[in-house]
């Protein structure tokens, strides 16, 4: 059996930033020390509460210190990114990694998010998301030059 850590790194809105970020390493750390094989960050805008906005950065963070244990995002919310970003960086994340990106994509869950990207309607959020993932597959298939005829993102 394998263990995963899903982390939902919650922190006292009075807490220094520095200091919740360095506790959420260090549980990083642990983890791995105590043999789990994955952990999950999640990525939020609005909360005080829970305070990683990039997942992939902070993950980032950890690959020098850490061996075996696989990086998650969980997850990237699409539709508050361009999809040729993020398939530009968890690309160049799974190879720093050297393969150990586990990537988890979403439409945005927390409200206050949506409302801070003015993206309040979660069906428009699931059809952007639905896109995005349509064309980060793409251009990690096809051959140049892409073109993409979206209704969120056209590329031409």
């Amino acid at each position: 059996m394998e263990l995963g850590l899903f982390m939902q790194p919650v922190h006292r809105a009075e807490k220094p930033w520095a200091t919740a970020l360095a506790e959420d390493r260090e549980s990083v750390l642990l983890a791995e020390k105590l043999g789990f094989s994955e952990v999950w960050i999640g990525e939020h805008f609005s909360t005080k509460a829970e305070q990683i906005p990039s997942p992939l950065m902070f993950l980032a963070s950890l690959i020098e210190q850490t061996s075996t244990i696989r990086f998650a995002t969980g997850v990237i919310n699409l539709p508050y990114h361009h999809p040729v970003i993020v398939a530009a960086e968890t690309a160049q994340f799974d190879q720093m990694s050297g393969g150990r990106l586990i990537l988890g994509f979403g439409p945005g869950g927390l409200m206050s998010d949506a409302e801070l990207f003015g993206m309040e309607d979660m069906p428009e959020r699931y059809r952007v998301a639905m896109e995005s993932i349509d064309i980060i597959l793409a251009l990690w298939n096809a051959d140049a030059p892409l073109s993409f005829d979206g209704e969120h993102f056209p590329m031409t």
